[in-house]
């Protein structure tokens, strides 16, 4: 921080360095292992995540949020960026098989065939999962608000199977549009 900034500046700062260091305390030990960071700090990390009292806790993060401040955080601040955009894409691919879920279930074979047109292939597993599952069903199972509780397998006792239906589907819909999305990359 240069000298000649104001105070708002220099608290703006601190802040964002504490919430740098608070996200790398959400990070799993697999995520940390790709960042660029010193042994100092992956050391504070994993002292911080050790604590439980609540002071020594708050005195490590203000302690990991000093180291943050005594180096350069653009190449850890992008490596988190390219970190989430990750999750942002696994995300966007989860929400993409709902929808293609949902469509099969409710439109069935014209559905299925514009799935296996855009998907370059046909998919026999997904062609008898959706023959499995009868048009009742399709239709308590794609109803609004409902695919939450199906999705969890948590629907009532009138689905008769639907849940067991709808997971294989939902899988199945995503291990070809993942596939279908890397070639296409």
């Amino acid at each position: 921080m240069p000298a000649g900034s104001s105070k708002s500046e220099q608290k703006r700062a601190a802040q964002a360095t504490r919430a740098l260091a608070e996200r790398l305390l959400t990070l799993t030990p697999e995520q940390l292992a790709g960042l660029p960071l010193t042994d100092e700090l992956r050391a504070a990390v994993h002292t911080t995540r050790t604590l439980r009292a609540r002071s020594a806790l708050r005195r490590q993060r203000l302690y990991l949020a000093g180291l943050l401040r005594r180096e350069d955080t653009g190449p850890l601040e992008a490596a988190l960026a390219r970190l989430d955009g990750h999750r942002r894409g696994e995300r966007e691919l989860f929400h993409e098989a709902e929808r293609w879920r949902d469509r099969l279930l409710q439109e069935g074979q014209p559905a299925l065939a514009e799935f296996a047109r855009r998907a370059g292939r046909d998919n026999p597993r997904l062609r008898q999962l959706l023959a499995d599952v009868t048009p009742a069903h399709a239709r308590s199972a794609a109803a609004p608000g409902r695919a939450r509780d199906f999705s969890r397998g948590a629907c009532g006792s009138g689905c008769n199977g639907t849940v067991a239906a709808r997971q294989p589907i939902e899988s199945a819909v995503c291990s070809v549009t993942l596939a279908t999305t890397t070639r296409t990359r």
